[in-house]
């Protein structure tokens, strides 16, 4: 019996989460910053958020909203804001950091997507994210691994207003935990030229699956229930 009990509570320290992070909610960036223990989306906890702002545009954090989404794939964040925009003759770089704890899952990929008015030529945007697979940022120390993820789109006629990159992790060693760094930058090109560029939303997807162990334990536990059962019967 003693057993049954101990086995009973290792599975469900495995696959309920103890109180922690609050839910994540739909709320301006600087809300997301000055929370630092983060707030979970499903088995996830999003942390460690940072902000900054350089250039001749200055978009404050507070006007970047960001919205938490649950789905069967792992969670997924918006970043989205009507100040994503800025004329000819003007930039704004946007560095927006934060890291992703998902014990008891496995980040097995990660994919971003960029919603983006059509720039103005010779204005562009461009995202470059850097992921530290397996670490977090700041410092991505070891073991994380890093990979880049890059977006751009320079006005052209031909390009879509939806675009799109991803990356899924190699199975070994699993990625229990990933940082996401991103560098946005807006041109609007040089005075004169007529440029702009402007984006409406940045949205990360992070791709997850169950942790084994939790899965061994469950099914240690379902199974061990039905030989008690078979007893009693017996």
């Amino acid at each position: 019996m003693r057993t049954l009990v101990l086995l009973l509570a290792l599975v469900v320290s495995a696959l309920v989460a103890t109180a922690g992070p609050v839910a994540c909610v739909t709320q301006p960036l600087d809300w997301y910053v000055s929370t630092p223990l983060g707030c979970a989306i499903g088995d996830l906890t999003v942390k460690d958020f940072s902000y900054s702002s350089t250039g001749d545009v200055y978009i404050p954090v507070s006007a970047i909203f960001v919205q938490p989404y649950s789905s069967p794939q792992g969670p997924r964040l918006r970043f989205s804001s009507s100040l994503f925009s800025v004329g000819a003759g003007q930039t704004a770089v946007l560095g927006l950091t934060y890291n992703i704890d998902p014990p008891p899952v496995i980040i097995r990929g990660f994919d971003e997507e960029m919603f983006a008015e059509t720039p103005w030529p010779p204005g562009f945007v461009m995202i470059d994210t850097w992921l530290c697979v397996g670490g977090t940022f700041p410092g991505c120390g070891a073991p994380g691994v890093l990979q880049l993820l890059q977006l751009a789109h320079y006005g052209s006629g031909d390009q879509d207003n939806r675009l799109t990159d991803s990356i899924m992790f190699p199975p070994w060693p699993p990625a229990y935990v990933l940082g996401v760094s991103h560098t946005i930058t807006l041109d609007g090109g040089g005075v004169g030229a007529g440029g702009s560029a402007s984006f409406d939303a940045l949205e990360n997807q992070a791709y997850t699956v169950p942790e084994p162990a939790a899965w061994i334990l469950l099914g240690g536990g379902l199974a061990a229930l039905a030989l008690r059962r078979r007893r009693r019967a017996a």
